[in-house]
């Protein structure tokens, strides 16, 4: 990917609005070139075979904002699971734990409350 190329501007858009995203996809084992073209085109099988369309920089961040949310809930389910299982569910317990989702909460337009 040439430093001038649309890939490269749009990468760019895409880390300023998530800091550590270099970090995280390292950590996760993402290949970068991949998730980049995931996230700029979009893909239509017809019988002829594949037909690759760019998306406009609009539909793009709507795309990462659909990647951002669901690895934050999936990260999130995650974890409350992780302290459920580790406190043992007792359903006579008298005692619990709470995990207030303050960020996300308060980034969503529409809260799913």
């Amino acid at each position: 990917m040439t430093r001038n190329s649309r890939g490269m501007q749009m990468w760019n858009l895409f880390s300023t609005a998530w800091p550590c995203s270099n970090t995280f996809f390292y950590a996760h084992r993402c290949d970068v070139n991949l998730l980049l073209a995931t996230l700029c085109t979009h893909t239509i099988q017809t019988r002829e075979g594949s037909i690759v369309k760019a998306l406009d920089c609009n539909a793009a961040v709507a795309s990462r904002d659909v990647l951002e949310k669901t690895v934050y809930a999936r990260f999130f389910d995650w974890l409350v699971d992780k302290i459920n299982i580790s406190v043992g569910q007792d359903p006579n317990s008298h005692v619990q734990i709470g995990v207030l989702d303050i960020y996300v909460f308060e980034c969503f337009k529409h809260n799913r409350l």
